[in-house]
């Protein structure tokens, strides 16, 4: 099962790519980490570090950085 839901994923996340944009997908693919944080936080009763809890705010903030289109580099 988890084999199935793994090739799923790859294939819906290709997918996205190729008929969306990237700046777009990406940030929500790696928001996938802080969800399932919060899911076994809220139904599994697992326990959050604080570092972990850095570590999942710096994902969420990066990826809501990222999909706004602000570009740190200028060309």
């Amino acid at each position: 099962m988890s084999g199935i839901a793994g090739a799923l994923s790859w294939l819906f996340y290709f997918v996205a790519i190729r008929t969306g944009e990237v700046s777009k997908v990406v940030p929500i693919d790696r928001l996938s980490v802080v969800f399932a944080l919060i899911l076994a936080f809220v139904f599994l009763g697992e326990h959050i570090s604080l570092k972990t809890g850095i570590g999942a705010a710096l994902i969420n903030c990066w990826s809501n950085i990222n999909s706004t289109g602000i570009s740190f580099i200028n060309n």
